[in-house]
C-alpha cells in the first residue's frame, strides 16, 4: 500500500462514518412515522434506509482492511476487499427486498387502513432533501477518491430517492382512500431496491473475475512508442477500474546488453504509468526477437486444422 493509498482509504472511512449518522437518522424518523400510520410503504422505506446503514458498516470494514499495507500474504495489498464489501452492501440490499416483497404480498391480501398526518408528510419530505445532498456528496467524493464502495453507496442512496418519491405519492393518494397504493408502492420499493443491487453487483464482478481494464491495442501503442521496442504480446490487465495490474513481452535486438534492455523495460514501464493513471504496477519481460515463448501468446487464436 503506497503512501498516497492509506489516506485515500482513510477519507473514505471517514465519509461512511458520516453517511452512516445520516441514514440512521433519516431511518429512524421514517418507521417511527410508518409505524404510527400503519403504512407498509412507509416502514419499508425506513427499513431500506436502516439497510443503508449496515452498508456503511460493510463499507467502513472494507476500507479499514483495505487500507494495511502489503505483506508476504498480500503482496499486491488489500485493495480488493473494498469490493468484496461493496458485495455486502448488495446482499445486505437482497435481504431487505425478501422482506419487503413478503410485505407488499401480505397487504395485497389484506389491506390495512392508514392514518396519514402532517408530520407523515414533513418526514418524507425531510428526509427527499437528505437524500439527495447525501447522495450528490457521496458519490462526488466515491468519484474523486476512486472507491468502489462509496460510488457503490451513493447508487443506493439515490434509490432512496425515488423510493421515497413513490412512498410520498402513496401518502398523497392514502388521503383521497386509495389504499392499494401502499401495497404497490412497496413494490415500486422494492423494484429500486433490486436494481440497486445489480448495479452493484455488475461494478464489483469485472474487479473480482480478473476482467481486462485495459485495451491490448492501447498498451501495445504506448510500448511501440519507445525507441528499441520492435514489438510486444502477451498483454495483460487486470484489478479493480482504479488499481490495474499490467503485464506485457518485450521483443527487443538480439544484440541488446542485459542492462540496455533493462533501461528499456523500465522506460516503457514509465510510460504506460504516465499514460493510464489507474495502473499501479507494470511487470514487463523482455524477449530477443528472434524468440518466441514455447506457449502462444494469449490473443493469438490456433489455426483451424488444414489451414495453410
Amino acid at each position: 500500500m503506497s503512501s498516497k493509498e492509506r489516506p485515500r482509504f482513510s477519507s473514505i472511512e471517514r465519509i461512511f462514518w458520516i453517511i452512516l449518522a445520516a441514514n440512521w437518522s433519516v431511518a429512524t424518523a421514517k418507521l417511527i412515522v410508518g409505524m404510527i400510520i400503519g403504512s407498509a410503504a412507509m416502514t419499508a422505506d425506513g427499513a431500506h434506509s436502516f439497510s443503508d446503514g449496515a452498508g456503511n458498516l460493510i463499507g467502513i470494514l472494507g476500507a479499514h482492511i483495505a487500507s494495511r499495507p502489503k505483506d508476504p500474504a498480500h503482496p499486491y495489498g488489500r485493495a480488493k476487499y473494498e469490493t468484496l464489501a461493496s458485495l455486502g452492501i448488495a446482499a445486505m440490499l437482497l435481504i431487505v427486498l425478501y422482506t419487503i416483497i413478503q410485505e407488499a404480498i401480505a397487504r395485497f391480501r389484506s389491506p390495512q387502513p392508514i392514518e396519514t398526518n402532517l408530520v407523515s408528510f414533513i418526514v418524507m419530505l425531510v428526509t427527499i432533501v437528505i437524500n439527495i445532498v447525501v447522495s450528490t456528496y457521496e458519490f462526488r467524493a466515491g468519484r474523486k477518491l476512486q472507491s468502489a464502495t462509496l460510488t457503490a453507496d451513493a447508487l443506493q442512496t439515490r434509490s432512496d430517492i425515488a423510493v421515497s418519491l413513490s412512498v410520498l405519492g402513496t401518502l398523497i393518494g392514502v388521503r383521497f382512500g386509495l389504499l392499494w397504493l401502499d401495497p404497490l408502492a412497496t413494490c415500486v420499493v422494492a423494484l429500486f431496491i433490486g436494481r440497486a443491487a445489480y448495479q452493484v453487483v455488475r461494478a464489483a464482478v469485472p474487479a473480482l473475475t480478473d476482467e481486462a481494464r485495459i485495451d491490448p491495442k492501447r498498451i501495445q501503442e504506448v510500448a511501440l512508442g519507445v525507441a528499441g521496442v520492435r514489438d510486444c504480446h502477451m498483454i495483460r490487465s487486470r484489478g479493480r477500474e482504479e488499481d490495474v495490474f499490467v503485464d506485457l513481452h518485450l521483443l527487443v535486438d538480439p544484440q541488446m546488453s542485459v542492462g540496455e534492455s533493462h533501461a528499456l523495460a523500465s522506460e516503457v514501464e514509465k510510460r504506460i504509468r504516465e499514460t493510464f493513471d489507474e495502473v499501479r504496477d507494470v511487470v514487463v519481460h523482455v524477449e530477443p526477437d528472434d524468440h518466441r515463448d514455447p506457449i502462444a501468446p494469449m490473443e493469438e487464436e490456433k489455426r483451424p486444422t488444414g489451414s495453410m
